[in-house]
């Protein structure tokens, strides 16, 4: 294992990100949280995520943890003799549930939606570590880390920073199944299996939530799945939200 330090720009700032580097054919589930400390061993920044052995990531990325600016601005503070403290907790588990085949079936969409099942239940695993709020659809919660949150979406910033102390977030305007793959997008940057109706629905969320990335990967498989029996569908999103690429593709259909 290795961690390897880097700066990333978007477009707001530059930020201090993290690759966590696992060796290939490891099989085991890990949750790891980095914390940026400053020269009395307080932390100023901190940021977590994980991933379940059946995903078997080589790689884990763990982005916008503190930002440039803030690094130079409390350099005395923060960087002593250009030296930037942190700390690293580890949570490993190598558990297997099962080596064997139980079954095979030659139903695609069967297995396309055990995929996406098994993908759900992996997030909500990897949410459980460290959490320290949550999402509420209907009677359901999510649990969440505030610092992912506010660090992939400006929107889920603005609302935490209003209310420190709010822990709980009510979620509308969306499905549940929207949700889930919003959240797996933010913990894991992978939607999973986007056809046009589900990416039409995530697209929206994305939108809600300042998810600039992901509004431009829904965009793609909009795109990419255009069709006359989803024209309206597509036409209709192009006028609603401002989208120079929904756009230009509108007019060329």
């Amino acid at each position: 294992m290795a961690l390897i330090l880097y700066l990333k720009r978007n477009s707001v700032s530059e930020d201090l990100c993290v690759d966590f580097l696992v060796g290939k054919g490891i099989d085991y589930g890990y949750g790891i949280q980095i914390s940026v400390l400053d020269v009395n061993g307080v932390v100023i920044a901190s940021t977590a995520a994980g991933c379940m052995a059946e995903l078997r990531k080589d790689i884990l990325n763990i982005r916008n943890i503190i930002s440039k600016n803030k690094l130079i601005i409390n350099k005395e503070l923060f960087i002593p003799n250009d030296t930037l403290l942190f700390k690293c907790s580890l949570v490993v588990s190598d558990g297997v549930i099962s080596n064997d085949i139980e079954y095979y079936t030659p139903n695609v969409s069967l297995v396309l939606k055990e995929k996406e099942e098994a993908l759900n239940s992996q997030v909500e695993e990897i949410k459980a570590i460290f959490n320290d709020a949550n999402l509420r659809f209907g009677a359901k919660l999510y649990p969440v880390h505030k610092n992912i949150l506010c660090s992939r979406s400006l929107v889920f910033s603005m609302i935490f920073g209003k209310d420190k102390e709010e822990n709980t977030i009510e979620i509308n305007g969306m499905k549940e199944n929207t949700l889930k793959r919003l959240l797996q997008y933010v913990y894991t940057d992978t939607v999973g299996d986007l056809q046009f109706e589900n990416a039409l629905d995530l697209y929206k969320a994305a939108a809600m939530y300042e998810l600039l990335d992901l509004k431009d990967k829904c965009s793609d498989v909009l795109i990419g799945n255009f069709s006359d029996e989803n024209s309206r569908d597509f036409q209709s999103l192009a006028n609603e939200y401002p989208d120079e690429k929904l756009e230009t593709a509108a007019r060329f259909f």
